[in-house]
């Protein structure tokens, strides 16, 4: 299945896209068939409990917490970069949690900017199509549908930080060459937002 390049664009409010899960795949419709969907597709085991599929992260996956008015800046680096961003919206107050693989690195609250809240196991992240609350969970970034790859932290981190204006831009050198700055987000660069091997 090939899903619409836009998914993650942000809207003119600078809101991220809020899609309903079956958006993504007809099968998305219920918990059950979500859970087998997820499971088949992304390799992800999630679990039903009560109105709302779980998802643990565990096995070096995290999540990265930050408000809408974040996401809607950091998500377009994503899309430009034509990456994945599995990010999911929870609640009201909403927030935003993108998933991301630590790719053996311990992350702690300490790693993370203001703002910014690091989830990790114990953890049971909701996913499409929960509902949490009166409020159901949308996907606000596309996830990879056909292997489940996640962003490596390190990446979404540096992503995030530069679009607070924490740091500058990494140049990028190959070969002894200086190519483009990165995150992709960062004037002029096309560099591939870093996706991790499954």
């Amino acid at each position: 299945m090939t899903l619409p390049r836009n998914t993650t664009v942000p809207a003119a409010n600078h809101q991220p896209v809020h899609h309903h899960p079956s958006y993504l795949h007809p099968e998305l419709a219920d918990l059950a068939a979500a859970r087998d969907f997820y499971r088949a597709r992304m390799g992800w085991e999630s679990v039903i409990s009560g109105s709302e599929l779980r998802l643990p992260l565990t096995m070096g996956m995290v999540g990265i917490r930050m408000s809408p008015l974040l996401a809607a800046r950091v998500l377009p680096c994503f899309a430009e970069a034509g990456a994945a961003a599995p990010a999911v919206t929870i609640g009201s107050p909403p927030v935003v949690v993108l998933l991301a693989d630590a790719n053996g690195r311990w992350y702690s609250q300490s790693d993370m900017p203001d703002g910014v809240a690091l989830l990790r196991a114990p953890v049971e992240l909701p996913l499409p199509p929960s509902r949490v609350g009166d409020v159901p969970v949308r996907w606000s970034g596309t996830p990879d549908l056909g292997t489940g790859f996640l962003p490596l932290a390190e990446g979404v981190l540096q992503v995030v930080r530069t679009v607070l204006g924490l740091v500058e831009p990494r140049p990028k050198v190959r070969k002894g060459r200086l190519t483009s700055p990165w995150p992709p987000c960062a004037p002029g660069s096309r560099s591939p937002v870093p996706q991790s091997k499954g």
